[in-house]
C-alpha cells in the first residue's frame, strides 16, 4: 500500500465516522453523574486519525479532510432531512420513531457542525505548529496537547451552542470539561497504536 491510498481509505473511514457520530449523538449515557452523548464512541478515533493526518501529511490535506468531513456530513443530514418529509406508506408504522432519530433542529445542526470544525481545525492546527517547533520529537505530547485543545473546544462550542438558556451554564462547563478530559485520556491509552500506525504510514512509499 501506498501513502496515497492510505489516505484515501483512512479519509472515508474518517468521514464515516463523523456521519455515524451525527447520528447516535443524540442519545446520552450517565457517567459519574454527568450526562455524555454517544458521539464518545467516535469522536476519539477521529481525533486519533487526524493526528495521523497531520502528523504524516501536513495540515494542508488534514484540514481538507475535515472539510470533506464537514461536506459529507452536511450532505447526510439534508438527506436524513428529505427522508423524514417524505409520506411513509400505509404499512409504515414507525415513522414517529424514525423522525426521532433522523430529524435535527437548526440548533443542534450548527451547534455540532460548529464544534467540529473549530475542534478538528485546532487540533490540526496545533499539531502542525508543534511539530514545526519541535520536528519528529516528543510525538505523544503532540497527540495529547492537539487533542486537549481540539476536545475541549468542540465540546465547548457545541454544549455551549446547544444548551445555553437551556441548563445551566455551571452544569454545562463541567460537562464540557469531564467529556474532554475523558476523550484525552482515551488517547492517551490509546497512543501506542496511534505511534505504530504514523511510524508504520510513514515507511509507505
Amino acid at each position: 500500500m501506498t501513502k496515497s491510498k492510505f489516505l484515501f481509505y483512512a479519509a472515508a473511514t474518517y468521514c464515516v465516522l463523523l456521519i455515524a457520530n451525527n447520528t447516535i449523538a443524540g442519545k446520552t449515557f450517565d457517567v459519574f453523574g454527568f450526562s455524555w452523548s454517544s458521539a464518545f464512541v467516535t469522536f476519539p478515533v477521529v481525533y486519533i486519525l487526524n493526528d495521523v493526518f497531520t502528523e504524516v501529511y501536513g495540515f494542508k490535506t488534514a484540514r481538507k479532510v475535515v472539510f470533506m468531513g464537514f461536506i459529507l456530513n452536511l450532505a447526510a443530514v439534508l438527506v436524513y432531512q428529505i427522508a423524514v418529509i417524505v409520506p411513509g406508506s400505509a404499512h409504515f408504522t414507525a415513522q414517529p420513531a424514525f423522525e426521532a432519530v433522523f430529524s435535527t433542529t437548526p440548533r443542534a445542526l450548527a451547534a455540532s457542525f460548529g464544534g467540529y470544525l473549530v475542534g478538528s481545525t485546532l487540533n490540526a492546527k496545533i499539531m502542525q505548529v508543534m511539530h514545526d517547533r519541535h520536528g519528529e520529537r516528543h510525538l505523544m505530547a503532540r497527540c495529547v496537547v492537539s487533542t486537549l485543545f481540539g476536545e475541549l473546544s468542540d465540546a465547548a462550542v457545541f454544549n455551549f451552542g446547544m444548551f445555553l438558556g437551556v441548563m445551566p451554564a455551571q452544569v454545562i462547563l463541567a460537562t464540557v470539561v469531564s467529556f474532554g478530559l475523558a476523550k484525552v485520556a482515551y488517547e492517551v491509552v490509546m497512543f501506542p497504536v496511534t505511534k505504530v500506525v504514523i511510524g508504520k504510514v510513514k515507511q509507505l512509499d
